[in-house]
């Protein structure tokens, strides 16, 4: 018995160790790029119109209170401002200038901006300081999120393939900008996959399940994600929270009427989560236009916007046309094409491929599924069934998350065809750190193999002579 529980404190150690590192290591990377994975003129501009919006809403609610012009985030304007210059948002809230007006963004709930200008109200500390203070919070929370994702890969998959899980995250190009990014508040994207992985762990290891806390953390966790950030990247995020089912599926060996009911289940819930978003949205509008209608009308008028609606349905401008008109290969073509990594001086090569060494997308692809052939290959080599089940389960789990990406540059081209770079990121719920784990995992079997079929052999051949 005591040498079952000093071995479980040990685990338990490692298990801390392994979190608090991956912490550490990508928190430092979001809020302070200390790998030098973007240039810090990238840093100065990549989302900067999007969380200008929630400096807006800071610049209003000091003004007017927390649930002024609906509680909408937005652009506020000086006399005689004639567009939208997310420059000026941070100049007047950092030099507390004036402003005429306020312009809203009704695309969103906003209860980032909510949530900042609280503690922005309640607070004695300057703009200036405030400003760093909300970025810090979201590194930390962003940090948080991805660091639970990575202690699933380690617990399960093993030290390896948590590693290079870990250098696929703090070297990203697409994830390290939008870490302390104010607007798109990254730990919420992640919430529902953490929660999914929590409840099925916990039966996993407890062998205890509760169908109505499964409900209420699902519902509660889809809700939150809709209501700091909307329905950005919402088929990337639904399907990523349900990609553990997969894996748990095949390590355990579900029978198949199991898995269908938690998927079918989970799915459902999720649903309901993404309607009460959608309601709570077209109310805030409905409220602030003082038309019942209004705000059913901007979310269909959104849906078509972004997806591939008839162009000529609504008065979308040139770009916005052109976007829902474009073939979803283009799109794709596109995206498989942009820099994942850059390897060159202080990371920053050129994706033109003058300085240093690109690391593409469609190079990704290609690694990742030569990675998942070989391991299937391999895989009647590895002696222990254990872990063949986990690495059936890991390349099943990897070839599911592939659809995240995919189902957003697909259903919601026109986003993407317009936001190309913004849209990098859904590459990483989570296909992009698990295809990484997946690699992790095959230098692991390769090793394991050769010990047991190499060295192992011929240390019994020595020890034998």
């Amino acid at each position: 018995m005591f040498p079952k529980t000093i071995a479980s404190l040990f685990r338990i150690r490692r298990q801390l160790i392994i979190f608090l590192i991956s912490c550490s290591a990508v928190f430092l990377g979001f809020n302070y790029n200390i790998y030098r994975v973007s240039l810090p003129e990238e840093l100065a501009n990549f989302g900067k119109v999007s969380e200008s919006l929630v400096v807006g809403r800071l610049l209003e609610t000091q003004r007017n209170g927390l649930f002024s012009e609906g509680g909408f985030l937005g652009f506020v304007h000086q006399e005689g401002d004639s567009t939208e210059d997310f420059h000026k948002q941070y100049r007047i809230y950092l030099e507390n200038l004036d402003y005429k007006n306020y312009h809203i963004y009704r695309t969103i709930t906003g209860f980032n901006g909510f949530v900042f200008g609280l503690i922005d109200e309640v607070t004695d500390f300057s703009n200036r300081f405030n400003l760093a203070l909300f970025r810090f919070i979201n590194s930390a929370l962003a940090a948080v999120s991805i660091a639970f994702v990575l202690l699933f890969i380690y617990y399960y998959i093993g030290l390896l393939p948590w590693l290079l899980a870990l250098l696929s995250v703090i070297f990203s190009i697409a994830l390290t900008p939008f870490g302390s990014n104010l607007f798109f508040c990254l730990w919420a994207f992640y919430l529902p996959l953490i929660i999914v992985i929590s409840i099925l762990v916990y039966e996993d290891v407890k062998g205890r399940y509760s169908r109505k806390s499964a409900f209420i953390f699902i519902l509660a966790a889809v809700i939150i994600k809709g209501l700091f950030n909307g329905m950005e990247f919402i088929t990337s995020i639904l399907i990523m929270m349900m990609v553990p089912l997969f894996f748990f599926m095949v390590r355990n060996k579900w029978p198949f009427e199991l898995f269908l009911k938690r998927f079918m289940f989970y799915s459902l819930t999720a649903l309901l989560g993404v309607l009460f978003n959608l309601a709570i949205l077209s109310a805030q509008i409905a409220i602030y236009d003082g038309s019942a209608k209004a705000g059913i009308d901007h979310i269909v008028k959104s849906w078509h916007k972004r997806t591939g609606g008839e162009p000529s349905a609504f008065e979308f401008d040139p770009l916005v046309q052109k976007s829902l008109r474009i073939k979803s290969s283009l799109v794709l073509n596109t995206q498989f094409k942009k820099a994942a990594y850059r390897i060159g001086p202080d990371n920053q090569a050129q994706e033109d491929g003058h300085r240093g060494l690109i690391i593409k997308y469609s190079h990704l692809l290609a690694i990742f599924g030569l990675a998942i052939l070989l391991l299937l290959l391999l895989i009647k080599a590895v002696p222990s069934v254990k872990e063949k089940q986990v690495i059936l389960a890991m390349v099943t789990m990897t070839l599911v998350s592939v659809l995240a990406p995919f189902s957003w540059f697909i259903i919601f081209k026109g986003h993407t065809y317009i936001h190309y770079n913004l849209d990098n990121l859904v590459w990483y719920f989570p296909f992009v750190i698990l295809g990484a784990a997946t690699v992790g995992l095959l230098l692991k079997t390769i090793s394991t193999i050769f010990y047991l079929k190499v060295l192992k052999g011929k240390l019994s051949g020595c020890f034998s002579g």
